[in-house]
This record gives C-alpha cells, structure tokens and sequence, in this order.
C-alpha cells in the first residue's frame, strides 16, 4: 500500500493511466489531489498570483466534481455502468489537466492516510451521513487536507447543492502552526461560503482533538450559521471517546461572544470505530 500512494506525482498521474480498478483508484485520486493542494499551500505566488489562482481555482474544482461523482458512486451506486462512467469520468479530470498538475504540484510524495484500508469504515460513515442528510441543513462543505477529502466527496454526493472548500492543518505531517490556504486564494473565496452558512467541517479520524479545534475556531471566526464536525472514526479505544469531545469543548476553543445575534452553533458527531455505532450529536 505504501508503494502505491508514496510516490511521486509523475508516477501516479501514470499508474492512474492504466488503471481500471476503482478500489486502486480510490487511493491514487486522493494522492493525486494532496499533492496539488499542498503545491497551492505551499507554493510563493508568482507574478500574476489573480491569473494564476483562476487556473487553479478551476482545476480544483473540476477535480474535486468528478471526484463527488467517483466517490458517490463507489460507496452508494450498485449500477456498474454509472461506476464505470464516474471513473472514467475521475481520470479524464485528473489526466486532462496533467500539464498543470506537474506545474503546480509540491514536489512532494502523498503521505498514507488512515483511510486507505479502511474502507468499511468509510461504508459505516457514508450510511450515517446518508441517515442523518434529511435532518442536516447544508451550505457548505469544508475538508481538512487530506484526510478529509474523501469523506467530504461522500457527504457532496448527498448534498449535491453545497459547495465545497478545503482548509489545511497538518501539525504532524507538515507542523503547520495554524489553518492554511492555498497562497494565491483571495480571502473571500472561503469566507463567502461560510458566513451565515450551514457547514460541515470533515476529517478522517478524531486523535488528540487539535485539528478540529483549530479550524472550527478558525471557521467559527467567519460567522457560520451552524458548523457541524464530522469524523469517520476516533483513533484510539471507545473509553477516549469522551475524553476528546471534552478536549473539544475546553477554553482552547474560541468562544464568540454569546450576546451576537449571529453566534454559530457547534456541533459534533463521530462513530465509534470498534462499536461501529453512531454517538448522538454533541453541543460544543
């Protein structure tokens, strides 16, 4: 598994050539997309940075619709035929824009993620997502990179009206100090889609709680109408469960002023990955 996804892009842009397979595929799409997006984070801008981010702006958001597509398909659809045109689908976004990828990209190769063999754990999100939509108001949908890719593309299948955003916050991978963006993004790019908004905010796994901390009291600045935290499982055994949804309600989450009219509500749900059971929605 390693050998697939730590690679660089060059070899992955290849392999994604040549392969059929939606369950390989499933990994390299995500490698792919990280990979871009932390060459748009971490790249200076050059000398056009509002040239350049249109070009950017709509590769991204051409590869991430395809991407809605791929994944909706994969964990929701049984028709083969609508997978094999959501694949091929995947790839024409991927390889029609490979001149621009291998200019933007980081240099990089993609770290592994926790959810490249945990697939059944991505089936158990996407059914409670699935569960929880009719119940759920949604504007707006923002991963954290990159583990929040994928269960964010689930979530856009359901949601098909949302927008969807990323934010970056890597304190183990890249010790990133606070949310990053990438460099030439205009501010209101995000905000926009956030203040006075219905967001979701996804990730991959619950570990110490920080990065979920850090960007709801990044995104809570933005004057959402409501965020809602989504984790595809909690690292660690169920007896931690509480300790780290604590951990998300302590001081080091900022606290808007409660008398605004436009305070936003918070909340948080998870799934236990040992019980394999939904947690009740929790107020922060």
């Amino acid at each position: 598994m390693s050998d697939e996804y730590e690679q660089p892009i060059e070899v992955l842009l290849s392999r994604i050539e040549n392969q059929s397979e939606p369950s390989i595929l499933r990994n390299q799409f995500i490698a792919v997309l990280q990979i871009y997006y932390d060459g748009l984070v971490d790249r200076k801008p050059g000398h056009e940075p509002g040239k350049e981010w249109i070009e950017q702006r709509d590769i991204l958001e051409d590869i991430c619709l395809a991407y809605k597509d791929f994944f909706g398909n994969y964990y929701f659809e049984k028709s083969s035929e609508n997978m094999k045109r959501a694949t091929a689908r995947a790839k024409d976004a991927v390889l029609g824009h490979q001149e621009e990828l291998l200019l933007y990209e980081s240099g990089k190769t993609a770290k592994m993620r926790h959810l490249s063999l945990a697939e059944d754990d991505m089936k158990n999100f996407s059914e409670l997502i699935r569960l929880n939509a009719s119940r759920i108001p949604l504007d707006t949908i923002v991963a954290i990179s990159s583990g929040g890719f994928e269960p964010a593309f689930v979530a856009m299948h359901l949601y098909d009206k949302a927008s969807f955003r990323a934010v970056r916050y890597s304190h183990n991978h890249f010790s990133d100090s606070k949310v990053l963006l990438p460099k030439n993004q205009p501010a209101d790019y995000l905000k926009d889609e956030i203040t006075g908004r219905n967001v979701l905010l996804v990730d991959d796994v619950l570990a110490t709680g920080e990065s979920f901390m850090e960007v709801s009291s990044y995104l809570n600045e933005m004057r959402p109408k409501k965020l809602t935290c989504a984790v595809v499982y909690l690292m660690g055994i169920e007896d931690e469960l509480y300790y780290k949804i604590e951990r998300l309600k302590s001081p080091l989450v900022k606290v808007l002023d409660p008398k605004s009219p436009s305070q936003p509500e918070t909340f948080f749900f998870t799934m236990c990955k040992n019980q394999r059971r939904p947690l009740h929605f929790m107020t922060l």
